[in-house]
């Protein structure tokens, strides 16, 4: 695999047009009996030309793969990232350096980092990358067909998702004038999910006994008894009406009443959220630790996130990991410019209606989390669900009346559960 040169990384002794111009230069004042002038031009020609073929020669023949030891973590902890680098070739490599912009949201950061020199601000820009703090990792040097495994120590601090596509491994000449790229593998990102904070999830499961059908079947309330009917062979002991047999009556089970599977599902009005960053932290971190505690009730949750400004509007069912990647990667759109009025309006969230349509029907219960319910927009979504079937979340401590159900996002976290 070729390397490529890096421009912004080299001396423009290097530089394509310096080696031609001197290499001419060279020639022009020998063919005039220049010598001394010569002498100089072609030592400058000889250092530019070995300088820049010796990078070249270096970053070829070299694979370089990255690997993770997790694609999801939480915020305060931390993971590795496995860089193994191969040289296939005689040639030696002088030295490897890793540098490693960081996401704007500064969400996952290298433990080794610095503060970017001003010429790199500008490319960090372009990248998207943060221009307040840069990874960046001296590996040392390698033998001839030498393979070596790097291990980069990742800090999470807040949610967001990390690529490594900008990610660049460089390496060079021994006399430090020429650099040369070698190509990283592309598409790996890590996910730092929301934060997870103590939460009471007993809103949530009062719901339980009006959930839909599902995969696991309908349940029997031991405690509600429906009716009664005559005893038949192969009926558990444990349904026999005992009460009635010692009244002498005849022998009869109970007939309990039906539970139906733990099902709801939670949609998230990010877009309302838009003008309230830290808000907007608190109402995911509040879903995201909702999920993992209903989670283990066995409860069957369905997610439904808007349009944003990282991909298009999704609803995730009964998928954890994917519930927790998507929120990570979740940014609202803001605020966009309607022709018609000819000035910047907020944006409305967009939710995937056709799945929410489909839910309608399936899902027990419906939480509506939004900003202000009091001022909510119209999405659409509450159009396709019946009333009685929602539970509207909201942030602002406003009551609402009407036939939706109405909580508190604050009612939800426990005392010290921040």
């Amino acid at each position: 695999m070729a390397g490529r040169h890096s421009s912004e990384r080299s001396s423009l002794l290097v530089s394509l047009p310096v080696i031609v111009f001197s290499g001419l230069l060279c020639l022009l004042t020998a063919f005039y009996g220049k010598k001394t002038f010569s002498f100089y031009l072609m030592i400058i020609f000889l250092f530019s030309f070995i300088s820049r073929c010796w990078a070249a020669l270096s970053a070829s023949k070299v694979d370089a793969h990255i690997g993770v030891s997790a694609y999801g973590v939480f915020p305060q902890e931390s993971m590795e990232v496995e860089l193994r680098v191969k040289n296939n070739k005689f040639l030696p490599i002088a030295w490897l350096d890793l540098y490693m912009p960081v996401p704007k949201s500064e969400a996952l950061v290298p433990s080794e980092n610095r503060i970017p020199d001003s010429w790199e601000k500008a490319g960090l820009s372009d990248l998207g990358a943060s221009e307040d703090i840069v990874g960046s990792k001296r590996l040392g040097r390698m033998l001839w067909y030498e393979e070596s495994v790097f291990f980069i120590h990742m800090d999470a601090n807040r949610r967001g998702v990390c690529r490594f596509d900008s990610w660049r491994l460089f390496t060079g000449d021994g006399l430090g004038l020429s650099d040369s790229d070698i190509k990283l593998e592309k598409g790996i990102a890590v996910a730092v999910y929301p934060k997870i904070v103590d939460v009471d999830c007993r809103p949530f499961l009062k719901n339980l006994w009006n959930s839909s059908t599902g995969a696991k079947g309908v349940m029997e309330d031991m405690t509600v008894i429906r009716s009664t009917r005559d005893y038949q062979a192969g009926d558990g002991i444990k349904n026999i009406n005992w009460r009635l047999l010692a009244r002498a009556l005849p022998l009869t089970v109970n007939i309990y009443e039906d539970i139906l599977p733990k099902s709801i599902h939670l949609i998230f009005d990010g877009e309302s959220f838009a003008k309230h960053p830290e808000e907007l932290e608190t109402a995911l971190s509040v879903i995201a630790s909702e999920l993992l505690v209903l989670k283990e009730h066995e409860m069957r949750c369905i997610l439904s996130l808007p349009l944003g400004k990282g991909g298009g509007a999704s609803t995730v069912d009964d998928d954890i990991q994917e519930a927790l990647f998507s929120m990570a990667s979740y940014e609202p759109v803001g605020d966009e410019f309607d022709q018609e009025k000819g000035e910047m309006v907020p944006s409305i969230s967009s939710f995937d209606l056709y799945s929410l349509s489909v839910s309608s029907s399936k899902a027990g219960h419906f939480f509506y989390f939004t900003y202000d319910a009091e001022n909510m927009p119209q999405t659409g979504a509450l159009d396709l669900i019946d009333g009685e079937k929602v539970t509207i979340v909201s942030f602002m401590n406003i009551p609402i009346s009407g036939d939706w159900g109405h909580l508190f996002l604050s009612d939800l976290i426990k005392r010290g559960g921040r």
